[in-house]
């Protein structure tokens, strides 16, 4: 689904756990922005499944639900243990929206989700994994809003 307003591609994935990478689209660039919607039953991932969904293109990341200042900061770690690997050759850029409604993280990734100068990526690209059905509909239903108002 293509986000009309930005013209990023959106992927809203129904996820059990968070995946350690995510597969890049056949076309474009590999790297994109992840937002993270926990509803509760999503286990923090550890630093090295943080690193591996790095190094799978995740480059800007956005948490938002249960725990989301947890998985802010497990990304955080995950960019610069040299127990990992070496050094990101880009800065990267991390949030969490606890107190915000889901429709504001999503509107934040898709809007304001932006590279840094160090990363020559457009980021045209924005994976949702959610735990929640709910929130995936409620996702798609905001992203359909979107797209016809434009």
């Amino acid at each position: 689904m293509v986000h009309n307003p930005t013209g990023r591609k959106v992927e809203v994935l129904l996820v059990q756990q968070i995946p350690e990478r995510v597969v890049a689209l056949e076309s474009g660039e590999p790297e994109f922005v992840l937002l993270i919607c926990n509803g509760g039953a999503l286990k923090n991932p550890s630093v090295k499944q943080a690193r591996s969904l790095i190094e799978s293109g995740a480059s800007y990341i956005c948490a938002w639900g249960a725990d989301c200042e947890v998985i802010e900061e497990t990304f955080d770690h995950a960019a610069f243990l040299p127990e990992l690997g070496p050094q990101l050759p880009f800065t990267l850029m991390t949030t969490s929206l606890a107190n915000q409604p889901y429709e504001e993280a999503f509107h934040f990734a898709l809007n304001w989700a932006r590279p840094p100068d160090d990363l020559h990526a457009k980021l045209d690209r924005v994976v949702v994994l959610t735990d929640d059905l709910a929130i995936r509909e409620r996702c798609i239903a905001w992203l359909n809003a979107e797209n016809n108002q434009h």
